[in-house]
């Protein structure tokens, strides 16, 4: 375990843009769940991907994008002015 950890504390270093730490979280947690015996999906990435490139792409729209929820697979509401 501690081999495993010195090595995502490696990736982690190396890690210098937005889009490799999310991939560098979703290994990482996906690794602890494996671990701990969790069974579930826990790929967040795609959404987390998405959501940064919406942010990148117009700050003042972000609020009117739908993301899905993992979880639920339901799409989140739009805002209404």
């Amino acid at each position: 375990m501690k081999q495993k950890l010195y090595i995502f504390l490696l990736r982690f270093k190396a890690s210098g843009s937005v889009p490799a730490l999310i991939d560098f979280q979703t290994d990482y947690l996906a690794s602890l769940g494996k671990e701990c015996g969790y069974d579930q999906h826990m790929d967040y990435s795609k959404s987390f991907h998405k959501f940064v490139a919406d942010k990148v792409a117009n700050l003042c729209k972000l609020r009117d994008c739908i993301y899905v929820s993992h979880m639920t697979e339901t799409e989140s509401i739009t805002q209404k002015i």
